[in-house]
Formats: structure tokens, C-alpha cells, sequence
């Protein structure tokens, strides 16, 4: 008879171990939704998007300025400024060919996994040209600043004013997350 009182004394342990059991899962549910709440569950951001660039610098002169598509270029950041008043043929509106090693570096996507959003790509580095009334340098350009489409797809890309000794990096930026694309320097860095 024993045996039976063993299996009637038994009957608390069960539902002690289910009390314990729905603790603990309320309390793991409760930090799942919290950690997502508090942006905690997204730790993997958005990735970089693939893509092959070509970068190429051209040094601006009266032959080379010529050979450009003019069309393509954005005059709010390639002018006479650009090049300083002693440098520029106001005459032929280009620059002369002693305008200190300042050139054009035209960025070409060749291949990409996804189009390449113009709004989260940086240049950055040194040897940009700024558009201002004193022609100077700056370390970061937005290239979605310049007249260029919203995304950017195989051989197609923009072009910008640089030094002779420009160091830079292309750089994909989404606040969050960042990765260099590519990096070139000039011929004279």
C-alpha cells in the first residue's frame, strides 16, 4: 500500500515543474520582442553591394578637355573655379595646358550585382575639387550632390574635378554600415 501513497505524494512536483517551465519561457519571449523593439535583432544591416569599377584619370588641357563628353560632365563641379583664373582659356572655355596636374577622374561601373544607389555613395579622401568661388580641395563629396542619376548600373558612372595627386576612396555608405568599393590615386600622389 505504500506505493500507492508514493504516487499521491508525487502530484506537487508536477505542476511546480510546469510553473517553472512557463517562467521561463515568458521570460525568453519577453527578451526576444524586447531585443527586436530596441533594434538589437538587426545586427546584420544591409551588405555592400558587388560591383567591378573602373577608374580613370584624365589630366585636363586643350586636347584633352576637347576629347571629353562634355555632356556628361557636371558643370557645377567641373568650371573655370575648378582650375583658378590663370588657368583657364576664357577664350575657348578650357582649361589651359599648365593647369597644374588638376584633371577629371571618371568612375565606370563595369559589373554589379544590384544597382549602385548614387544616395549612399562617398567619395572620400584627398584631392576633390569644390565647386566654390575660391577653387579648393575637400575629403568627402556625396556623389547623390552631383547631377547623376539615382543608381548606377553597368558602364554607366559620373565624373569629377580632382587634383593631380588625389588619394580617394569610393565609398558605399548607409549610415549604419559602410565598405570601400574601390580606391585609385593619381599620378602624381
Amino acid at each position: 500500500m505504500q506505493l500507492k501513497n508514493l504516487f499521491e505524494e508525487d502530484d506537487a512536483v508536477s505542476p511546480v515543474i510546469g510553473v517553472i517551465l512557463m517562467v521561463a519561457i515568458t521570460v525568453i519571449l519577453a527578451a526576444v520582442i524586447a531585443s527586436f523593439v530596441l533594434g538589437l535583432g538587426d545586427t546584420a544591416g544591409e551588405t555592400a553591394p558587388t560591383a567591378t569599377l573602373n577608374m580613370e584619370y584624365s589630366e585636363v588641357n586643350n586636347v584633352t578637355w576637347t576629347g571629353v563628353d562634355n555632356e556628361s560632365l557636371d558643370y557645377t563641379i567641373v568650371s573655370s573655379n575648378d582650375f583658378g583664373g590663370t588657368n583657364w582659356d576664357t577664350t575657348n572655355n578650357v582649361p589651359n595646358s599648365s593647369s597644374g596636374g588638376n584633371g577629371l577622374l571618371t568612375f565606370t561601373v563595369e559589373s554589379a550585382s544590384e544597382g549602385l544607389p548614387s544616395e549612399n555613395l562617398y567619395l572620400r579622401g584627398d584631392g576633390i575639387i569644390s565647386d566654390t568661388d575660391t577653387p579648393d580641395t575637400t575629403e568627402e563629396l556625396a556623389v547623390s550632390e552631383l547631377d547623376v542619376q539615382s543608381s548606377f548600373s553597368a558602364s554607366e558612372g559620373f565624373t569629377v574635378a580632382v587634383t593631380g595627386d588625389y588619394d580617394l576612396d569610393l565609398v558605399w555608405d548607409t549610415g549604419d554600415d559602410s565598405s570601400v568599393l574601390d580606391s585609385d590615386s593619381g599620378p602624381d600622389a
